[in-house]
């Protein structure tokens, strides 16, 4: 963690009954090459095997921890996710998603080095930065 006692990034990933897909959208997270940020799985309700898959991460993966709630929508669940994380910023990955492996360090290199409160990216893992600067909105599209 840095002096501050954050984590760069939390990496939010909601999960209701994805037990088809979780296994790799997991395996992209734990592998990112940023160097210091935490993931919090959040099971939803699940009543497949999810639970059980994203327990099995947590055991192997200090920076993996599961939450285990009674189904309460997707909206809540992330704002679980955002009360729960320790860091610097905020990132949420879908259970049938999967991530480049740099896609994290690219968004967070890139809201740094442009002193920015959000970046995103699309399917293309090209980042957005918005710049929140006198009230002005910028669209910056990374090359």
């Amino acid at each position: 963690m840095s002096a501050n006692n954050l984590h760069k990034v939390a990496i939010i990933v909601p999960v209701f009954n994805a037990e088809k897909t979780l296994k790799r959208c997991l395996d992209s997270i734990v592998h990112q090459t940023l160097d210091d940020y935490e993931v919090i799985v959040i099971n939803d309700g699940s009543f497949d095997h999810s639970l059980k898959i994203a327990t099995k991460y947590a055991v192997k993966y200090h920076f993996l921890k599961v939450i285990d709630q009674p189904n309460k929508g997707l909206f809540v669940t992330r704002q679980e996710g955002i009360r729960l994380a320790n860091s610097e910023y905020i990132g949420w990955v879908d259970a049938d998603d999967f991530v480049d492996k740099t896609m994290f360090s690219t968004l967070y290199n890139q809201a740094v080095i442009n002193d920015s409160e959000l970046v995103y990216c699309g399917y293309n893992p090209k980042p957005y930065i918005i710049s929140f600067d006198n009230y002005s909105t910028a669209l910056l599209e990374v090359a």
